[in-house]
């Protein structure tokens, strides 16, 4: 099973790396591979909505991606057959509303050949026949007497298929499923209603009509399908007081013009008003009444602009200067509002350091964080109204730059953007800069980057700041550790470096040859070594063009450094794998066999696979670490890294890989070598302070209580804050 579960990581992998190549063909080839590999529907689902992150945070544009995961759905009619097809579709819907629709384009005779087609082209009438049979009752509330056109209505059913167990039916562009025959009972809870709303008290009428007390003990589902015009809904949406439902369970979907359509399946995701469980209360009847469609239109097409109205008219030219001078000497009443993305574990508990670093000194500070599989992140009448509301003095966030929105809307409001990764990997770039932006950055390489990635920031001033880290003094001193070594990382690995360590996995490919003679050549270099080539991008320009050129390969253009096989390929899937592995490598080499190493990836080699523990939850990491006698922090760029704060929280004794000259944040600025962290230079000379400490645990013990004691001194939340609103109010620390 273990082996099977390598086997799909890698073909994800490849088939990332093979649509950055553009090689469309060989990509469905690998897809092909894939699903055939897979056991399970839910196999599939998981693999399929992995796969397509995968390409969205690798850069590749929407219609390969697209593309790609309709030949997906393809190949699993043409593998699994169309009851794994109806059932993948069904769950990615659940599952990710936003790739959802990029899966489901398969022509419809194609589906004939698999399926009983069900003629959904009569009448509604006909309609309601045959679902009501499956789906419990169909009903028409509020069509009977109307003149609403029953022959638009019908089409509400798009089309629909009978397979063995079950009828898969299509309205409003998702799949549902009913089971049949002995099946039936479990699905068949759900209860479609459909109502055609005509005016605003009718809508009140529909969302209020059952009692939710009644409701409390029933288990049954109401799906509820609405057709209402658009200034009803303008004047509803601003009357009702929509809240979450506690008491009752009901599923509403609005049919109507697309741009509202998207509003409103999407307000209860963002926090807006409203969610898909509704309710109103009666006092709002009379107020519905007295509103007409003029002021439908007001709503739908004036109300923004007077809300940016509003908030330009606070945040003018002279409002960071009037900021300064209120601020001044005190802080207590400063107003933060801090975004956390979704993409980055450690992003998000950076920002709830900086929250309550932000809350510790005295200011008002609010944390929005995206959900998980959020999608569309915020939406900008969302954060318009939380500023509105929060009336925040600045904006911060982590790895993003002044929004577009925001540096055409709302120029003069402060926005503090920390930048922790590479900026060609940042989600969104720096197109635009206005003097109010502040910028960090969390080593001097990343100040450097930049502006070479982002010319816009050349001249723009970027500031220092390594890290912030709310240290939790609870956790023990372990006298007696359960591992001797231990290794928290994750390892990025890539088709062809796992062929260079398990020979049975080769290809023998152009890109694998070139990959295992750079592996070979960077595998003799010591730390240091290695760090000076990744740092710079010149020099890993050259080393992969000398590999390339020694093999005889052909290109099918100039070798660039921005090209994926020398910044993806070589500086990531190489370059920081060997500088996290070599150092274990060595040690293991040596006969150091008590050894824990933490993280995604290691268990995919053989040769780590006895000591490899898999992924470690955050809140799991101080006490692993504690248990931990050495830790080493081989890190690809710096000496330090956020791991050493959280290594000192578990008073945990580290050592880091020196890198000399090509070291972007030396640790050794901030900390005595030798007294307060503990550097190797080489292999050899890790190995030889491995064994001296693992004998002296005294020693490791002080050093590590010393770096520790200094580290709150200087990194501390409050500390970091500080230093963010000092810089942006334009206050001398030492005064």
């Amino acid at each position: 099973m273990a082996e099977n579960q390598i086997i799909k990581e890698q073909l994800l992998l490849s088939i990332r790396e093979k649509m950055l190549c553009k090689e469309i063909e060989s990509a469905v080839s690998d897809l092909n591979l894939l699903i055939t590999s897979l056991d399970s529907r839910d196999d599939i689902l998981k693999n399929m909505h992995l796969l397509g992150y995968i390409l969205i945070i690798a850069g590749i544009p929407d219609m390969p991606i697209r593309n790609l995961l309709r030949s997906g759905s393809k190949i699993i009619l043409a593998q699994k057959g169309i009851e794994t097809l109806f059932q993948y579709w069904v769950g990615f819907q659940d599952l990710d509303s936003e790739l959802y629709p990029n899966i489901t384009d398969i022509p419809e005779i194609m589906l004939s050949d698999y399926a009983e087609k069900i003629d959904t082209s009569a009448m509604f009438n006909k309609n309601i026949a045959w679902l009501s049979k499956y789906n419990k009752k169909f009903l028409r509330d509020g069509f009977e007497g109307s003149d609403y056109n029953w022959d638009k209505l019908s089409s509400i059913v798009e089309s629909a298929y009978k397979t063995t167990h079950s009828i898969y039916y299509r309205m409003n562009q998702k799949w549902y499923v009913c089971k049949t025959g002995d099946n039936a009972s479990e699905d068949n809870k759900s209860i479609s209603i459909i109502y055609h709303i005509h005016d605003p008290a009718y809508m009140y009428e529909v969302l209020t009509q059952h009692n939710t007390r009644v409701l409390y003990n029933n288990t049954s589902k109401h799906d509820r399908y609405i057709i209402i015009n658009f200034h009803i809904t303008s004047i509803v949406l601003q009357l009702f007081p929509f809240s979450q439902l506690d008491t009752g369970n009901y599923w509403f979907h609005f049919l109507l013009e697309t741009k509202w359509k998207k509003r409103l399946t999407q307000f209860g995701k963002i926090g807006y008003a409203l969610p898909k469980k509704v309710i109103s209360q009666e006092k709002h009847l009379n107020n519905i009444l007295l509103f007409n469609n003029e002021l439908g239109f007001y709503i739908d097409n004036h109300l923004f602009d007077k809300s940016m109205i509003q908030l330009q008219k606070r945040y003018t030219p002279q409002y960071l200067e009037q900021l300064r001078k209120k601020h001044q000497k005190d802080l207590s009443d400063v107003r933060i509002l801090i975004f956390a993305s979704r993409y980055s574990t450690y992003t998000q508990y950076a920002c709830e350091t900086l929250d309550k670093g932000f809350k510790k000194i005295g200011c008002k500070s609010l944390l929005l964080k995206e959900r998980k599989f959020q999608g569309t992140g915020f939406k900008v009448e969302f954060i318009l109204r939380i500023i509105k509301n929060f009336r925040p003095d600045m904006l911060l966030s982590i790895n993003n730059f002044r929004h577009d929105w925001a540096v055409g809307m709302l120029p003069y409001i402060p926005y503090i953007t920390w930048i922790h990764d590479p900026p060609e990997t940042l989600a969104s770039p720096c197109l635009a800069i206005t003097d109010n932006d502040f910028l960090f950055a969390a080593s001097n390489l990343r100040i450097k980057e930049l502006p070479e990635v982002f010319p816009i920031l050349k001249n723009h001033p970027i500031e220092l700041l390594p890290m912030v880290k709310d240290i939790d003094n609870s956790y023990p001193i372990v006298k007696e550790k359960k591992y001797d070594i231990g290794c928290i990382t994750h390892l990025y690995l890539i088709p062809e470096v796992i062929s260079y360590y398990e020979p049975e996995k080769r290809t023998d490919s152009a890109k694998e040859l070139l990959v295992h003679r750079l592996l070979k050549q960077m595998e003799k270099l010591e730390p240091f070594e290695i760090a000076s080539i990744l740092v710079s991008k010149d020099k890993s320009l050259e080393f992969v063009q000398r590999g390339v050129t020694d093999l005889n390969i052909s290109l099918s253009g100039k070798l660039e450094v921005k090209d994926p096989l020398v910044a993806d390929t070589f500086r990531f899937g190489i370059g920081q794998f060997l500088q996290k592995t070599l150092s274990v490598r060595y040690l293991i080499e040596e006969g150091f066999t008590n050894i824990f190493l933490g993280g995604f990836g290691w268990s995919e080699l053989s040769f780590f696979k006895p000591y490899a523990a898999g992924q470690i939850a955050h809140h799991d990491l101080p006490s692993i670490s504690n248990n931990i006698a050495i830790n080493i922090n081989p890190t690809a760029e710096n000496t330090f890294h956020p791991r050493i704060g959280e290594m000192f929280e578990a008073n945990s004794f580290v050592m880091s890989s020196w890198k000399g000259d090509a070291d972007t944040l030396p640790i050794t600025d901030c900390f005595i070598e030798d007294e307060e962290i503990v550097l190797y230079k080489t292999y050899k000379d890790l190995v030889k302070k491995t064994k001296y400490y693992l004998e002296h645990p005294e020693e490791r013990e002080t050093i590590t209580q010393k770096g520790k004691e200094k580290f709150i001194r200087i990194f501390s939340p409050e500390i970091g804050c500080k230093t963010i609103l000092n810089h942006v109010l334009g206050i001398d620390p030492a005064g």
